[in-house]
């Protein structure tokens, strides 16, 4: 295959090598392809190794994943390539970046600010069991188009939302979580619906759900 000819072969080895210390299949979590392309150049930078192209890399993710799937995700105009069926380990350097929002907005084609305050929103749990930290606004670089209010405010609706699905799951009360959604996603507010045409979001509400995956997969 091409990533062969293109990469000596420890270069291979060593590259496939790296992708089983760092992600693992997570059935039902998806990743921007951009996310893993990222966290590879990162890679090949600190080994001074020479990088191929994004769909050269895809092929050599496949010889560590070979039943990788990927799904176009987001709005229309907005949607993006994902990896399906792959999560970051939790022992993995790229773990916190991801998924506290650290990286999300510099994956997205933007800036991270190097300053930003991290807002902490207490929350309630019927089941005793409380999501971590969604990614917080104040950290990403918010889009001309929108305000920092609004995606601060959609990101503590979609945290207690998502925590309200989590303690239907855990409390065995598995049928409510279609109403949960149905009632999120038919009430949004109009003025914070128009957020939904950002790229920005789509990244946010895909590594949220990541999260409240990867939480629920921990308490099984």
């Amino acid at each position: 295959m091409d990533c062969e000819e293109k990469l000596s072969k420890p270069q291979l080895m060593e590259t496939v090598k790296w992708l089983g210390e760092n992600y693992e299949w997570a059935d039902g979590v998806c990743l921007p392809r951009c996310v893993l392309y990222t966290h590879y150049l990162d890679f090949c930078k600190t080994h001074k190794y020479a990088h191929v192209g994004a769909a050269t890399f895809g092929k050599i993710i496949r010889q560590r994943f070979p039943k990788l799937t990927t799904r176009r995700l987001g709005t229309r105009g907005q949607s993006k390539y994902h990896y399906y069926g792959i999560g970051i380990k939790k022992s993995s350097i790229y773990y916190h970046a991801v998924y506290t929002g650290k990286g999300l907005t510099r994956f997205s084609e933007a800036k991270v600010k190097k300053e930003g305050s991290s807002r902490k929103f207490s929350l309630s749990s019927k089941s005793g069991t409380l999501l971590p930290d969604f990614p917080s606004a104040g950290n990403l670089n918010i889009p001309k188009e929108t305000t920092t209010e609004k995606i601060e405010t959609f990101i503590l609706m979609y945290r207690t939302h998502s925590q309200r699905i989590l303690d239907s799951i855990i409390g065995g009360a598995v049928e409510e979580v279609q109403n949960l959604l149905l009632h999120f996603w038919q009430g949004m507010p109009a003025h914070l619906a128009e957020t939904l045409n950002t790229s920005l979001i789509s990244d946010v509400i895909g590594l949220c759900d990541s999260i409240l995956y990867q939480v629920r997969t921990a308490l099984t």
